[in-house]
Formats: C-alpha cells, structure tokens, sequence
C-alpha cells in the first residue's frame, strides 16, 4: 500500500501484532505515511511498542540506533520538501495550461 492511502488495514494489523523486539523493513522511508506528520507518529507508535524500523532504500536509516533515527528524521523532512515541491509545480503547470486554454483531462473515446 502506498502512503497515500488513509485507511491501511494490513499496517493496522501489523500494529495490533508488534512486540518488543520486531523490526518492521520498509522499502522506502516516505511509505510509511503522506506527510511528515503522519510519519513521525507512526515511528513513535512502533517506537512506544519497543519495535524498530529499518529501510532498504536509505540503508542508512535503521531505527535500532540512536544515528539511525537521526537520518530517519533528517529523510522525513526530506520527503515532505520533495511532495510540496511537487505539488506546487503541478498547480503551477495547470495554471499555465489554463492560461494558455490547454484542455486538460483525458483524451476523449471516438465512437465509430
């Protein structure tokens, strides 16, 4: 499932069977939620069960040390920039599109 996506049952069903000592491997840091908010809480949910988290994308982020939740921070603020800066530059590509009457949307089906 993507962070996208609000309600995730398989990442709640992994929440209601953490135990101390598990580590849950991501892989990809931003999967875990949409924003930087979203993603802090849920590393101090699996953090207050006494479970780590470690990355295969950023090998550099591993929960298990103290460094490692250090760059986990630093790549969550990281992510954020990243999806603002991708949604400004769409609003300003459909506002350029407008202003030069670009139809926007799918192409229409011909019927024949």
């Amino acid at each position: 499932m993507n962070g996208t996506v609000k309600n995730r049952p398989e990442l709640d069903r992994l929440m209601d069977q953490l135990r101390p000592g598990d580590i849950i491997v991501v892989t990809k840091i931003d999967r875990l939620g949409r924003d930087l908010h979203q993603m802090l809480d849920l590393v101090a949910s699996i953090n207050a069960c006494k479970a780590e988290i470690v990355s295969l994308a950023e090998a550099e982020i591993d929960t298990t040390s103290t460094a490692g939740k250090l760059v986990f921070a630093v790549f969550a603020v990281a992510a954020q920039f990243e999806r603002d800066r991708i949604r400004e530059r769409t609003k300003e590509g459909l506002a350029s599109a407008k202003a030069k009457d670009t139809r926007l949307g799918r192409v229409k089906k011909t019927n024949r």
